[in-house]
């Protein structure tokens, strides 16, 4: 006798599924640049003005030791540098450097136009009610 079918375990698989996959072809395309995914994130959330390392953390909802390490490989790299804050020098500041805004510049619209042929099966309405579907969903968590 076959088991009935879970909706809220196949619902999550597929959920699963697909960000893996999205994760895995964002991947493929950042691995041509030289990067990572975490890596990217970073240098997407790191202005031109700074962000602390605390802030950061909190932005890719991450710890400070993970970010801290992704932080370092793109420091070795030239990517971003690290400055104190001249009024409160416990806090760090992560700046890009001409050389990660280069980059950032580069990846970005062909990391826009991957994402955009990932979504392309969906119409308008179908993007809305995914988009209000996550966030009912996330809202949960």
């Amino acid at each position: 006798m076959e088991e009935p079918v879970d909706p809220i375990r196949t619902t999550h698989r597929l959920l699963l599924r697909t960000f893996w996959k999205l994760q895995r072809a964002i991947r493929n395309r950042l691995e041509e640049f030289g990067i990572t995914p975490p890596q990217f994130s970073v240098l997407v959330r790191v202005g031109e003005e700074g962000v602390p390392l605390t802030r950061l953390a909190d932005k890719m909802y991450s710890d400070i030791s993970t970010v801290n390490g992704i932080v370092n490989r793109l420091e070795k790299q030239g990517l971003v540098k690290r400055e104190r804050c001249t009024s409160d020098r416990r806090v760090v500041y992560i700046k890009l450097t001409p050389e990660g805004l280069a980059l950032r510049q580069r990846v970005m619209p062909v990391h826009l136009q991957h994402i955009e042929e990932r979504y392309a099966v969906l119409s308008a309405e179908e993007l809305a009610t995914l988009q209000e579907l996550l966030k009912k969903l996330a809202g949960n968590l």
